[in-house]
């Protein structure tokens, strides 16, 4: 709900709704997006890598 506050963990597949006590989970994000996602995107690992991998 609107001004609830959560926290997400890509890497463990959780969404915490800490204003409810509530938990969701979901299949955590690959290596690869978490990599994209900590870079500030897409376009931002291109930059700093060039390329990116499917598999690591």
């Amino acid at each position: 709900d609107e001004g609830d506050e959560l926290e997400v963990e890509f890497d463990k597949g959780i969404v915490k709704n800490k204003t409810k006590n509530i938990e969701i989970r979901f299949n955590p994000l690959p290596k690869v997006m978490l990599n994209i996602l900590e870079d500030g995107g897409i376009v931002e690992h291109l930059k700093r890598h060039g390329d990116f991998k499917l598999e690591e």
